[in-house]
This record gives structure tokens, C-alpha cells and sequence, in this order.
């Protein structure tokens, strides 16, 4: 996840099953449902005790579970340890949608659709009656009011009214925001309690489908800028706000971390089916074959790649836009650089007109940051993905191949670049991030208590504690390369609870009354993982704890994501993700013993190893 000044709260992901209570009309485009039952408070499924729901942010996020639209049959995910695993075949219908308001003693869950088209969600909302049954999940996850912002910019088209409305009513005294909502007309304005500080917008688009026009992009440009530091939250029509995010960064200069623009729909010129007409045979041999060719095409993702890492689409937008044009901004052969940009444009990611290029609502994605850092093939993260070029080298041997494809090991790139260390850094903090809150529920430390901490962003799980009042100690573990990067990405008040050891492999490491490994496993081959292991328990003090954190891999509820990054973790390192009985396993190995097992966050696992 992106970093934010917004502090982050993770909860179980819980099943519940709710009724009606009620639901109205609020304005010509919107209406309430009211969700109750005694599922909302804290109860028991199966062998898991589930907690009582509790949303903390103003855009809390729900799934809303919905019967098949073709079969008219419900099917729901299943219940596991503080998580769900969703079926694959057949797969739950689900919808997202924002809590608009929770009153937990009166066992009210407000949720408001915006009723357009005849999809799922909105076709349910009209016709549900009281009584009705459905059932929800979430939220898994919430992001709390922006710490450090001393005003506001918040925007969104209607599907965004709920979290403003509920941020707008919810917002600290005398919080200063100008609001901006894009609504049909006048009767789809509805009344948000605003403090005096707050000036709220009714942007009117007319009788156009929303996610047609600029109205929104145009009145947040026109905003009366304030003084001090903002945070911005913008959120609509995905291809729509784009332009907002583009502004906010490049000509107002906020950093990523003041500013959140999140898609909350996409528009399309395809109307949803009703009934199967028009769908290809899932089974059709002819549907196979395409299926496989997609899969096994190598050249759509270099293409796309390069286009990144040369920078094209940003380009196309700033006015060059000829193939000639972008050769001389890009430093490349114009005729090469003019069959890419054909094939971009069989792929639909471009589109040409008379020698002039334009960049397609379906190309435009590659403008968002976080996708064009993965993306790009200069980048210390998104180079890494040239480890695949020798992945048959890899199944082979059984070996890592970063030596032969990006040039030497992950650490010995970091070694010689100061880019790359920080890069590395961040990105491992990042993965933990999410993990943070939970951890800190459930760890606490005592002032000054001497804490050494392994692996890559691990310090990233002490970062609330270190930036308590009375904070413990701790000591990094770390290549010499990146001990300053590993500090860097710590909040200013943690740092200085915080030194480096340099790691070697002749030295023990500090003793601490707690060890901490974070994500240290994943990088390292079995051999190094055991030895990492008994280093650790070697630094634990008599009576003190070991706790090794691991994002674990679970066989039945792998997905796609997980498997490449197991299969990349593998090419770069010789490790990748193991399951929880791999983990145990070293640790056996080790000569260790797990004393306690605590799951934490949405089911990931902490072993604490006997001391």
C-alpha cells in the first residue's frame, strides 16, 4: 500500500449475515439501505469467534454479497481464522461499497446506493423489502483522518458522497476543507452537516452520463488554494479524476503522501447482458486457444514495459505526439521507436490518426505513478522483473539467476547504488505496512527495552511503538548499503530509538530482550534462513522473546498474485514464500521450539520462539 499521513487500522475480515431494517429514497439518485441483526455484535461461526464490526474511517469499505444474476443462486466465501477464503469456481458475487454510518448500540449499518443502470447492487436496492437477508464482509481495513494537514481538498461524483458526507460530519473542530461533489442535478444534492470551516460544492453535469465531462476536474482547478499544508482525497469515475491526481502532483506539488485518488468506478460503453446472449461458450475450444495464446504472448507486456520506462504516454499528453517527436524526447531511434508505437496501437494502449498519436482510456491506466514504477524497467523494483528473462534457467538448476539478468545479486545492486538500497527499502516497508497496526494491538514494549530487529522493513512493525512517548530500542539489522535507508523509511520520531548494525557474517549480533524477524525469511535460501534463525535465538536475551513474522503462502487460497511473487522471490534470492509448515520446519531445523503461535491482522501468523 501507498504511504499516507492517514494512520491505518487493520481488523479481521468477518462474514456476517444481516436482514433489512429499512430503506428510503434520500435524493432522485440515491437510496439508504438500513442493515441490523445480532451478527453486527460479536458471535460465534463454526470454530472461529468473530469480533463485533467496527468501522474507524470515514471511507470504510464493505463487500455486499448478491445471488447470481444468471443463476439466482447465492455463494458465499468461507469463514476462516480473521480472514475468508473466496471460492474460485463458482465465484461470490460480491459488490464494494462505503459505510455511511454505524451506530453500534442502536445495531444500525447505513449503506447508500447510487441507483443506476440495471446492475446487481443497484437492481437489489430497489427492490429489497424489509426482512430481506444479506450478507456482508468487512471492513478489513481503515484509514483514519490525515495527521499533519491543516486543510482539506476533498472531491468526488456520487458514488463518492457517502465517505465525504460521513468525513464532512465526522471531521475534527474548526478542520478547514473545501468540498466539491458532482451530482446529475439539484435533486441528487443531498444535506451534509458542515462545520463553519467547510465550504461544500454542488457540481451540476446535467442530463450527460456521469464520468463524461470535466465539471469536477475544472471546479477542484479553480479552488481558492489555502495556506498551510493540504491533504487531498479525491474519488469518482476512475478515467474522470485522473486529471485532478495529475494536478494536484505535477502543478500544485503535493507529495504522494498528502494526496489519495481512488477509482471508484470505471465507465463503459458496454451495457451489462441480461440473460447469456452474447457470451461465448466458456468451454468453446476456439475460447481455449485464445485464452492460451493471451497467456503465452511475450510481447504485449516488453512492449508495454518499455513504453513506461521511455516515458511515452506522459509524453503523448504534454503535446508530443508524433513518433519523430517522441524520438527526439526520448532519445531513441525514430523508425524502431515508430514500430512500438504501431504495435501499442494494436493492442488498443495508443491510437493513431494521421501520424499523431493519442493515448486510449485503456492506455491512460500506465499514467497512474504506482503503476508506471512497477512497470518501469529502469526502476530499482520494476528492473527486477527481468529475473523471468532466465526463468527456465532457474526451474533448471534450482538456483537464483539475478547474476545473469539484472546484473549481479539484489544486494550486491545495492551495494552500488544508494537509489537502489532506498528503493528496496521502501518497497520491503511497504509490504509491511498493512501488517503494522495489528502488530502493534498486539505487541507492546516497555520504555527502553532493548529490541534487535531482522530483515528487510521490519522496523516498519515497531513504528508505532517507536514513536510513543516512551519508546523502546532498537537495533537494525542491516547491510552496510542500506543502513541509511532503513532508517529513512521510519517517521521522524522514530528514528531516533533507532541505530544500525552492520551486518557481517563473523559477528554476533546485539543481544535484545526482544528479536524481531520481519520478512526475513522470504530473501533467504533454506541454509541461510536456519542460520538466521539460530543468530536470532543466539541474540535473545534469557527470559526475553523471539518473534518471527512471515507472510505465509496457503496452498488452497493461492491466487495468481501470490504464486509470481513466490516464482520471482525465487529468481532473484533461491527462497520465495513458504507455507506455515515449511516455516516450521526451519525453525525445527534450527534446533528451536515454538512456544506460541498468534495470528494476527487478517490471518497472518506470529511464532514465538521459545526463549
Amino acid at each position: 500500500m501507498a504511504r499516507s499521513i492517514r494512520p491505518s487500522v487493520i481488523e479481521p475480515i468477518t462474514l456476517r449475515e444481516l436482514s433489512v431494517i429499512d430503506a428510503f429514497d434520500i435524493s432522485a439518485s440515491m437510496r439508504r439501505i438500513v442493515l441490523g441483526g445480532p451478527q453486527l455484535a460479536g458471535f460465534r461461526s463454526g470454530e472461529h469467534e468473530l469480533p463485533a464490526l467496527v468501522t474507524s474511517g470515514f471511507d470504510d469499505e464493505i463487500k455486499v454479497f448478491f445471488p447470481d444474476p444468471l443463476s439466482g443462486e447465492l455463494h458465499l466465501p468461507i469463514q476462516r481464522d480473521r480472514v475468508i477464503e473466496w471460492p474460485r469456481d463458482p465465484r461470490p458475487v460480491s459488490r464494494t461499497y462505503t459505510v455511511r454510518s454505524f451506530d453500534a448500540e442502536r445495531g444500525r449499518l447505513e449503506l447508500d446506493f447510487v441507483l443506476h443502470g440495471t446492475g446487481v447492487a443497484s437492481t437489489w436496492a430497489r427492490g429489497c423489502d424489509v426482512g430481506d437477508r444479506v450478507h456482508i464482509a468487512g471492513p478489513k481495513m481503515s484509514l483514519l483522518h490525515p495527521l499533519g494537514a491543516d486543510w482539506l481538498l476533498i472531491a468526488g461524483d456520487d458514488t463518492a458522497i457517502p465517505a465525504i458526507a460521513r468525513w464532512v460530519e465526522e471531521l475534527p473542530e474548526g478542520m478547514a476543507a473545501e468540498v466539491f461533489i458532482e451530482v446529475g442535478g439539484p435533486g441528487d444534492e443531498q444535506a451534509i452537516e458542515a462545520g463553519a470551516g467547510v465550504s461544500i460544492t454542488w457540481v451540476h453535469r446535467g442530463p450527460v452520463p456521469a464520468g463524461t465531462t470535466t465539471h469536477l476536474a475544472d471546479a477542484v482547478r479553480a479552488v481558492s488554494w489555502r495556506e498551510g499544508q493540504p491533504f487531498a482525497w479525491v474519488a469518482g469515475e476512475t478515467l474522470s479524476i485522473k486529471p485532478i491526481r495529475r494536478w494536484l502532483r505535477e502543478e500544485r506539488g503535493l507529495s504522494p503522501e498528502r494526496v489519495e485518488v481512488t477509482g471508484y468506478w470505471r465507465r463503459t460503453e458496454v451495457e451489462e447482458l441480461e440473460g447469456t446472449g452474447g457470451l461465448p461458450d466458456p468451454d468453446s475450444e476456439v475460447d481455449l486457444i485464445d485464452r492460451m495464446h493471451e497467456l503465452v504472448d511475450p510481447v504485449p507486456a516488453r512492449a508495454i514495459r518499455v513504453a513506461t520506462t521511455l516515458g511515452l504516454v506522459p509524453l503523448i499528453r504534454q503535446g508530443r505526439n508524433t513518433a519523430a517527436g517522441l524520438a527526439e524526447a526520448t532519445g531513441t531511434d525514430a523508425a524502431a521507436l515508430y514500430k512500438l508505437l504501431r504495435y501499442l496501437t494494436t493492442i488498443e494502449v495508443l491510437e493513431e490518426q494521421d501520424g499523431v498519436f493519442a493515448v486510449t482510456p485503456f492506455g491512460a491506466v500506465l499514467d497512474d505513478e504506482e503503476v508506471s514504477e512497477e512497470l518501469d524497467l529502469r526502476h530499482p523494483i520494476g528492473g527486477l522483473v527481468r529475473v523471468f528473462d532466465a526463468l527456465l534457467q532457474a526451474v533448471e538448476t534450482g538456483a537464483p539467476v539475478a547474476r545473469t539478468t539484472i546484473g549481479g545479486s539484489v544486494d550486491q545492486l545495492a551495494d552500488d547504488s544508494a537509489e537502489v538500497a532506498t528503493a528496496l527499502e521502501e518497497a520491503a516497508a511497504t509490504e509491511l505496512e498493512w501488517l503494522r497496526p495489528a502488530f502493534a494491538r498486539e505487541y507492546s514494549f516497555r520504555p527502553g527495552e532493548r529490541v534487535t530487529a531482522v530483515g528487510p522493513g521490519a522496523a516498519t512493525l515497531l513504528a508505532d511503538a517507536l514513536g510513543a512517548e516512551a519508546a523502546p530500542e532498537v537495533t537494525l539489522i542491516v547491510r552496510p548499503s542500506r543502513a541509511d535507508a532503513a532508517r529513512t523509511t521510519l517517521p521522524d520520531d522514530a528514528r531516533a530509538h533507532v541505530r544500525a548494525h552492520l551486518d557481517t557474517d563473523a559477528e554476533e549480533w546485539p543481544e535484545g530482550e526482544t528479536v524481531v524477524l520481519g520478512g526475513a525469511l522470504a530473501v533467504l535460501s533454506d541454509a541461510d534462513a536456519v542460520e538466521a534463525l539460530t543468530r536470532a535465538h543466539a541474540a535473545a536475551l534469557p527470559g526475553g522473546r523471539m518473534l518471527v513474522v512471515e507472510h505465509l503462502l496457503v496452498p488452497d487460497e493461492i491466487d495468481d498474485h501470490d504464486a509470481a511473487e513466490d516464482l520471482q522471490l525465487f529468481c532473484t534470492y533461491g527462497s520465495g514464500f513458504r507455507t506455515r509448515e515449511e516455516v516450521l520446519a526451519l525453525i525445527d531445523l534450527a534446533g528451536l521450539t515454538v512456544a506460541e503461535e498468534r495470528t494476527i491482522g487478517w490471518g497472518e501468523p506470529v511464532f514465538e520462539v521459545r526463549v
